[in-house]
């Protein structure tokens, strides 16, 4: 599952839905296990003009999912309220770490 998750994020969405396809035929799924690999392969074929995932790596940009990133919101504005901006000053690497700066080579 590791390598089809580095794939999408190299540009390769469209063959890893592919491959999704293929091994579900080839694997003879039943109906209700073949409908999960072949929604899962139309949302990657479906999304694929909009998964910039190289560009966005290059350019240090995120690419955390809206469940991350809201969370994230969250999680910022709680500890904002109660303690206020200089607590988050501790948080503040992980923060870029999870907004997907590591691209720009900080760790």
């Amino acid at each position: 599952m590791a390598d089809r998750a580095v794939a999408v994020l190299q540009g390769r969405a469209r063959q890893v839905a592919a491959g999704i396809r293929r091994r579900a035929t080839r694997d003879r799924l039943d109906a209700s296990r073949r409908l999960y690999a072949d929604l899962a392969a139309a949302y990657l074929t479906n999304k694929a003009p909009y998964l910039h995932y190289p560009t966005a790596l290059a350019a240090g940009w995120p690419i955390a999912t809206g469940v991350i990133e809201g969370a994230c919101r969250h999680l910022v504005k709680d500890r904002m309220d109660l303690t206020g901006p200089s607590a988050l000053m501790a948080w503040a690497p992980l923060l870029s770490v999870v907004g997907g700066r590591r691209g720009r080579g900080r760790r």
